[in-house]
């Protein structure tokens, strides 16, 4: 008896352990495929979280993520769950508790959930955003934005806002209709934007916007509140503020906002004209009804200084005589403001009163023109030349930002915008096969300087193409050619330096560098090199200093590149000789023999220890006289004379013939390929004199290149 009851609890024991096991198992299962026959249609009829009615896939479970496996031909609706993946041809619909976070749609969309991402690209088919959330993600079709909010992604198509924006990149048509509210700090317009009856309260607009319209007064009270405009925009309702970069034409009101061009008012028998407020540069109009109308004493008119010369701007007539009108003068760094002055339409001089950082005047009764003049800008300080370098990109690598090089701090990166198949894509977007990827580089010059008209750009050292440019920013653009795939058919190259080796493809590029795998004899189990354990007697060099290796790498060599000024001291600090330098420089590169025996310089003799090395630099081309007949071994070396002398050893690499100074290909290949990396703190002194830590450093990081020769 006891041991049946013993066998029953064991057994019910075992079955309460299998159960939970199960539910265990099922409970960690999180995602769930549905596969698709070749009609389009899923396999079964139902599985975990879903069923298929014979028309419509549909997905019901918040705790899972479903991927489609194979094109999805039939409808899909998402009650609730994550779908990450797969194609679908049919119409999808997303209910409030469906999220999207990628795949490809080619059918119509409705959206009361969030889509996060993915790529809607089907032919004529639309988006609705009935209540929902789009945050990420490529939309290539029309988009109704009916009850939702935009808050990000990439729409190449038109849109049609009747609820919210507030983040994204539009470069398609924007319709913003009533009840719209644009509120995108973050935003980028770059197409033709219509606002008709909503509000624009913040966002970037390159493109052309309309303001109401032309014909139809029911939308008198679209208004824009905010925002930078950098295109042209037309004016047929309320303008309360914003940047205008850009022409600005008006037929109604403007009521504030900062005008950094020429404002021109125009008749509209739908519309009154009336400016109420603002900062203008300058107000221009081709109408007589305008001089009845008032330009409210709110109103301030700024003069913005040219480098050199005069600034002049134009106050148009107001309807009420001795208005008092206030006059701004912006001045950038270096520029002063000489004198300014003001007639009124019959030349007569017109009192200019200063108060607190403006001019004021009574204005008459026929307009009044004020004149700045400026003193001379020196233009010698201006940005002639920038430089930016960006990772060339790959196949199966992320796009990453472009990054400024320079000597100074006078200029950098305000933005980078990477485009495959004109789509605007994210730093995280990973190249395909056979992508066609180009960039969209903004340079913007620092507080306190300014570009030239007309600067040249160049890009990883070749000229680039320049977009736009202003005395404050600078766009340039860049196509690359299609990603190949490679095959990664691949094998020691037979290659290394003393911490790696190669790897190459078939046709001979390199693929990857790998440290070497060493076994327990101290051997690497791909190529074969030794593990070297190399000591320094240098008690002034430490294993934290940036040249520690490079010392080891120049006393251990052989032929031995350089030991120390004694025994025990290396002296990192201490500067080279140009003698010096080519000796170390010949060294690295295995003493070779000169092959010619003319000795042109007179301070070089054959007992000299840097006699052969000064004939084999000069018939390279690496580095030639101070004169005609003078090497001047024993002068100093500057950092730009030792990155030069390393840059011709290697071939002279990305050589431009723009290029204003002798050492400038030198100095941006290094700096783009990483060799005075380290190097310095700050900084970096091209002209400063070169130490010994510095010369093995570059030397080192010549040696590495070399090898992959």
């Amino acid at each position: 008896m006891k041991k049946t009851r013993l066998f029953s609890c064991l057994l019910i024991m075992a079955m309460l352990v299998m159960s939970m096991s199960v539910t265990a198992s099922f409970a960690a299962s999180t995602s769930e495929t549905i596969k698709m026959d070749s009609k389009g249609q899923p396999n079964d009829d139902e599985g975990d979280g879903w069923e298929y009615d014979g028309d419509t896939l549909i997905l019901d479970d918040e705790d899972l993520t479903f991927k489609i496996s194979g094109t999805c031909k039939v409808d899909i609706e998402l009650k609730a769950g994550t779908l990450s993946s797969g194609t679908v041809s049919g119409d999808l619909t997303i209910g409030e508790d469906g999220i999207v976070t990628g795949g490809t749609y080619k059918g119509d969309v409705e959206n009361e959930g969030a889509i996060k991402g993915g790529t809607f690209d089907g032919s004529k088919k639309t988006v609705t955003n009935a209540g929902g959330i789009i945050s990420s993600g490529t939309v290539k079709v029309t988009v109704n934005n009916e009850d939702g909010t935009l808050s990000g992604g990439t729409y190449s198509t038109t849109v049609n806002n009747e609820s919210v924006i507030t983040g994204g990149t539009f470069t398609g048509a924007l319709n913003n209709k009533e009840d719209g509210l644009i509120n995108a700090k973050k935003g980028t317009f770059k197409g033709a934007v219509k606002n008709l009856g909503g509000i624009i309260k913040a966002g970037t607009f390159s493109g052309a916007v309309t303001n109401g319209d032309a014909k139809d007064d029911d939308y008198e009270n679209a208004t824009i509140e905010g925002g930078t405009f950098d295109g042209t925009v037309t004016n047929y309702a309320v303008i309360e503020g914003g940047e205008f970069n850009g022409k600005v034409t008006s037929y109604n009101t403007i009521e504030g906002g900062e005008f950094n061009e020429l404002v021109t008012l125009k008749d509209s028998s739908l519309y009154s004209l009336a400016v109420n407020g603002g900062s203008f540069m300058g107000i221009d109009f081709d109408t007589k009804k305008f001089d009845e109308e008032d330009i409210d004493e709110s109103c301030e008119f700024m003069i913005k200084s040219v480098c050199k010369g005069t600034g002049v701007i134009s106050v148009p007539k107001t309807g009420e005589y001795d208005e008092t009108i206030k006059v701004g003068v912006t001045t950038p760094q270096g520029v002063t403001l000489e004198s300014i002055s003001a007639v009124d339409g019959n030349g007569s001089k017109v009192k200019l009163t200063s108060k607190s950082g403006y001019y004021t005047f009574a204005m008459p009764s026929n307009g009044v023109t004020v004149t700045a003049t400026f003193s001379d800008y020196d233009t010698s300080s201006l940005i002639k030349e920038v430089r930016v370098y960006i990772d060339e990109p790959e196949y199966d690598e992320k796009l990453g930002k472009a990054s400024v090089s320079s000597t100074t701090t006078a200029y950098s990166i305000k933005s980078t915008e990477w485009l495959v198949d004109d789509e605007e894509v994210g730093s995280s977007y990973t190249l395909d096969v056979d992508e066609e990827p180009s960039v969209t580089i903004e340079i913007k010059a620092n507080t306190g300087n300014e570009f030239t008209d007309s600067p040249t750009v160049y890009l990883n050292g070749v000229k680039a193409s320049v977009e736009s440019s202003s005395s404050s920013l600078i766009t340039i653009t860049k196509d690359y050619k299609a990603i190949k795939k490679s095959t990664h058919g691949h094998s020691y190259s037979g290659k290394y330096t003393d911490t790696e080796h190669w790897r190459v493809c078939d046709c001979g590029d390199i693929i990857e560098k790998e440290a070497h795998t060493y076994d327990k004899n101290g051997k690497c189990t791909v190529c074969g090199a030794v593990k070297a354990v190399a000591t320094i007697p240098f008690t002034d060099v430490k294993s934290s200093n940036y040249y520690y290796n490079a010392v080891v790498w120049a006393y251990n060599a052989k032929p031995q590149v350089t030991d120390g000024l004694n025994a025990t001291t290396f002296g990192p600090n201490n500067t080279c000789t140009r003698g010096q330098v080519v000796t170390f420089l010949w060294r690295a590169a295995g003493e070779p023999a000169p092959k010619t025996t003319n000795n042109p310089f007179t301070d070089v003799k054959a007992t000299d220890y840097f006699y052969k090395p000064v004939l084999w630099a000069y018939e390279k081309g690496i580095t030639d006289g101070t004169s005609k007949d003078k090497f001047s071994p024993n002068s100093t070396c500057t950092n730009a004379h030792v990155l030069t002398y390393v840059w011709r050893a290697i071939g002279s690499p990305n050589k431009d013939a723009n290029a204003t100074n002798w050492y400038d290909d030198a100095y941006y290949w290094a700096k783009y390929n990483g060799i005075i990396n380290g190097s310095y703190t700050g900084t970096y002194n091209l002209q400063g004199s070169c130490p010994r830590a510095n010369v093995v450093f570059y030397l080192y990081q010549y040696n590495q290149i070399s090898a992959q020769k």
